[in-house]
């Protein structure tokens, strides 16, 4: 995407309205390739191929311009949730909650492989456990094995805290 501004640019209008979706790129960093016309960031909250695989989407906006709200809503399905938010926020969020999942990841698949777990169980069940578990969690939606199980951990992290 830099490329693309660094390259072109300075090739459009004064009026133009520029909409960039990369998060990790701030408004500062776009503002400096281009100098004039108005930015807007889009970020999406959360993964975004896993957010279209679900159909469940959300992309925040930051700025008040309800016009360009309005805008950015017509492009996208009707089950694109839009919000305001600032860029700084979503970015910060979408490392946070990636760095942990990774963690996760890598302590489950390391404990588990010391226990000597089949491999492809262990794949399997790290990659559809975990979705399903945190997604019935974040729903208050979980079995009576789970609910006891998330008793406990929150109990432990009320405790550390």
């Amino acid at each position: 995407m830099l490329l693309f501004f660094e390259e072109y640019g300075h090739l459009f209008s004064k009026n133009c309205v520029f909409y960039y979706f990369a998060t990790a790129m701030m408004k500062k960093d776009v503002q400096k390739l281009i100098k004039h016309g108005k930015i807007i960031p889009c970020k999406f909250v959360g993964h975004a191929e896993q957010s279209m695989k679900d159909n469940k989407a959300m992309l925040a906006i930051e700025g008040n311009d309800k016009e360009e709200i309005t805008q950015v809503g017509q492009w996208f399905l009707k089950d694109m949730k839009l919000m305001e938010a600032a860029e700084e926020d979503v970015l910060f969020m979408n490392q946070k909650v990636t760095e942990m999942a990774i963690q996760f990841a890598v302590i489950v698949k390391k404990e588990l492989q010391n226990q000597k777990v089949n491999d492809e169980m262990l794949q399997h069940s790290l990659e559809i456990t975990s979705r399903g578990v945190i997604q019935s969690y974040m729903n208050d939606t979980l079995g009576h094995f789970g609910k006891k199980i998330a008793r406990e951990v929150e109990n432990e992290v009320h405790d550390e805290n």
